[in-house]
């Protein structure tokens, strides 16, 4: 375990290397906001030394952070995002020497949109320009871009260029971004009006991504907890699917995205799993950064208990492994775990009444 007292569930990425990078918050005593912590684990080691990065405007409650995440620049570069939902912004920690230590964080006002999460934005570099990185954002109504090129941070202000709309209705229970090779893809599940609710996505294309407006929504399935994955083989989406009459989704299904097409293809089942479905659960989902391997997460239940499942496909999701039980739940596992693979080595981290981390160089 990282943390006995986090409060948070760890998001976690990691580099070619295998260093990985995770960032999370810790309560603190009195009317003192959770503090903000990130680490970097080496390969095969775990998190030694967590850095606490400091709020820029105090450490009253309505400065608080809620899920800070990591995300990765140019070598050595090291970004935490900290969305602030009082004050309706993002704080943007800087490390230019791999994670040794920040700069005292760059506050990014929302403006009129919502507030970002590890589930809203995506790390992309722009077309040629490796050095300039776009943080692009899904949300359930209106999206804001903003850029870093090296250690500045530029919030949009040509809206015209940076505003993403789509009609998608205000009954959105969550949503997740991912790259298509053509176009950025953003799947959602919502509540039903008719059945069960629906998996669906909308894309737009690379060559503007932040363009106007996107295509879509597409129906994809009847599901929930839609979880992207992409990498060398592709973007690949995961959901909970429901089948015929039941009332919970009790299949985790994997769909490959069609750069050709625009449309996710055929569901590759990877388990129904009809004793551990009594509730909807957030699975986690990663794509080996180097080989393309599959990784998907799922709590399953067994004659000793609950546990954390993992099945692996090495053939971009047509066979799958049998399930590795990798870890015991002891008290209230908290989804979506987090992945971060390479060259078949990284680390998987949830929430188990504390952030747990676990090696996955082993299987």
């Amino acid at each position: 375990m990282i943390d006995a007292h986090a409060d948070s569930t760890g998001p976690i990425v990691i580099r070619s290397n295998g260093t990985a990078y995770v960032a999370w918050e810790r309560p603190t005593s009195g009317a003192d906001a959770d503090a903000v912590l990130f680490c970097v684990i080496p390969p095969g080691s775990r998190c030694k030394k967590p850095v606490r990065l400091p709020i820029p405007d105090g450490q009253g409650l309505e400065q608080a952070v809620t899920q800070p995440y990591p995300e990765l620049g140019t070598a050595g570069v090291v970004y935490v995002v900290g969305p602030r939902y009082v004050l309706d912004d993002n704080v943007i920690w800087t490390s230019s020497n791999g994670g040794a230590s920040f700069s005292a964080g760059h506050v990014v006002p929302n403006s009129y949109v919502g507030d970002l999460t590890v589930d809203d934005v995506l790390a992309v570099p722009v077309p040629g320009d490796p050095s300039n990185v776009i943080f692009d954002v899904a949300s359930t109504g209106v999206g804001l871009g903003f850029s870093l090129t090296g250690n500045l941070v530029a919030e949009c202000t040509a809206l015209s260029a940076c505003t993403v709309n789509f009609n998608v209705g205000n009954d959105i229970l969550g949503a997740t971004l991912g790259f298509g090779g053509t176009g950025l893809v953003e799947a959602y599940w919502d509540l039903p009006t008719k059945g069960n609710p629906t998996v669906s996505y909308v894309w737009s294309p690379y060559e503007t991504p932040f363009g106007n407006y996107w295509h879509g929504p597409i129906k994809v399935t009847s599901g929930v907890n839609a979880r992207l994955a992409g990498g060398p083989r592709g973007l690949f989406l995961l959901s909970q699917d429901f089948v015929g009459k039941r009332s919970q989704a009790t299949r985790l299904d994997v769909r490959k995205w069609d750069t050709s097409t625009h449309r996710f293809g055929p569901p590759m089942t990877v388990v129904d799993d009809t004793l551990s479905s009594g509730s909807d659960i957030i699975g986690g989902f990663g794509e080996d950064a180097a080989t393309g391997a599959l990784y998907v997460v799922w709590e399953g239940q067994s004659s000793h208990g609950a546990f954390i499942r993992l099945w692996i496909s090495k053939d971009g999701g047509a066979k799958w492994s049998v399930a590795h039980d990798i870890a015991g739940i002891r008290t209230d596992y908290g989804g979506p775990a987090r992945l971060a693979v390479t060259k078949g080595k990284g680390f998987l981290t949830y929430d188990d009444g504390g952030l747990v981390l676990v090696d996955l160089s082993h299987l």
